[in-house]
């Protein structure tokens, strides 16, 4: 009975201690995830913004959680994606990287979701499927903002995302919540489909777009913000 009682408690207090340290392994988790981003500067301001979302986070363990799923997600991702660039700064022969239309949707959006992290969002993950209801990748802002993206991968380039994929998506953000829309694509948009885009304020990114920021051209905050 006493040997029961002692094993109890010394549970009880080791999870408690466990609760305690959680918060600081988390940060010091978060800390070295942004030490293994390259390109100068990257590091402080990762760090900086994913200690703020950590703050966000209730309760400790789902902030050593939350902490987790950046270092194991999100950092080996954008270190691969950093690296290829600097590789075509300094003039380096890198991989060809493989025509949008030979991706499968899946490999489409897994790369949407990939660019979408290198470029500063906090979080980014797949989430296509059956039931997805158009959004494929739900993307978190920096500033606690919500982005769903639709990935539209065709074989044909030439091909035109169809006005009602706008019309769609449109009517899920009313029910979703979801701050911003983008519809990405290796294939265009007709003048029609872009006018509705502009007018309920769905971002588009067509296949010359997509190029650009793949290449490091153009920013996902800069297509935004035209």
């Amino acid at each position: 009975m006493i040997l029961e009682t002692l094993l109890a408690v010394f549970l009880g207090l080791l999870v408690n201690e466990m609760c305690d340290v959680s918060s600081y392994l988390a940060q010091q988790l978060l800390r070295w995830a942004a030490r293994r981003i390259p390109g100068e500067g990257n590091a402080e301001r990762y760090e900086e913004e994913w200690l703020a979302l950590l703050e966000e986070r209730p309760g400790k363990l789902l902030k050593l959680a939350f902490a987790s799923w950046m270092a194991i997600c999100s950092t080996f991702t954008m270190r691969r994606i950093y690296r290829r660039r600097e590789a075509r700064e300094r003039g380096a022969i890198s991989a060809p990287i493989r025509p949008a239309e030979s991706l499968s949707p899946s490999e489409f959006e897994s790369m949407a979701a990939a660019l979408v992290l290198r470029d500063g969002f906090a979080t980014a993950g797949v989430v296509g499927g059956a039931g997805d209801v158009g959004i494929d990748v739900i993307a978190t802002m920096p500033d606690g903002r919500t982005v769903g993206f639709q990935c539209k991968q065709y074989r044909d380039p030439q091909r035109r995302v169809e006005s009602a994929v706008l019309h769609r998506l449109a009517d899920h953000q009313i029910r979703s919540g979801i701050d911003e829309l983008v519809v990405i694509t290796n294939g265009s948009f007709s003048t029609p489909t872009r006018g509705f885009a502009e007018a309920h304020r769905i971002h588009t990114i067509d296949g010359e777009t997509f190029q650009r920021w793949w290449n490091g051209g153009e920013s996902l905050g800069e297509i935004l913000r035209r």
